[in-house]
């Protein structure tokens, strides 16, 4: 079934939306990422090689940015659809909820870990709208 033009055009500015709650949510509430490498220092850092310690701190970071990439791809998939690239701008935006998703789900798992219990979604509300509204978004286009 082909898509009308408006559903397009909606798609890609939900999408859009979508990116920027996801950028802001990690502009919000800090890197939990960054928390996470000063956690393993504090936990492991005595006991690990200092090779070991450098690749597990390179892991996080590399993590880090991919996840904030959800975001952008968002943002850069529903500019594309907008500027009619739209097969390209659809695999963006999948990708970006992907990366969004895998993004709260280690949030979580990790505030859930060091924290108390599951209040941690509340913690991450704007995070999960994004992701939520951001694949909205790809529906329509």
């Amino acid at each position: 079934m082909a898509k009308s033009r408006a559903s397009i055009i909606a798609g890609g500015v939900i999408a859009i939306v979508g990116g920027f709650l996801i950028v802001a949510s990690g502009v919000t509430t800090k890197s939990f990422l960054v928390t996470v490498v000063s956690y393993s220092e504090q936990k492991f850092g005595s006991g690990l090689l200092s090779i070991a310690q450098s690749s597990i701190d390179f892991a996080l970071l590399a993590l880090s940015l991919i996840i904030a990439l959800g975001g952008t791809l968002a943002i850069l998939g529903g500019g594309l659809v907008l500027l009619k690239h739209r097969l390209t701008g659809k695999t963006l935006i999948a990708l970006g909820g992907g990366f969004g998703f895998i993004g709260i789900v280690i949030a979580m798992g990790y505030d859930v870990f060091t924290t108390v219990g599951i209040s941690v979604i509340v913690t991450h509300f704007e995070y999960w709208i994004g992701v939520l509204v951001a694949s909205i978004g790809r529906y329509l286009i």
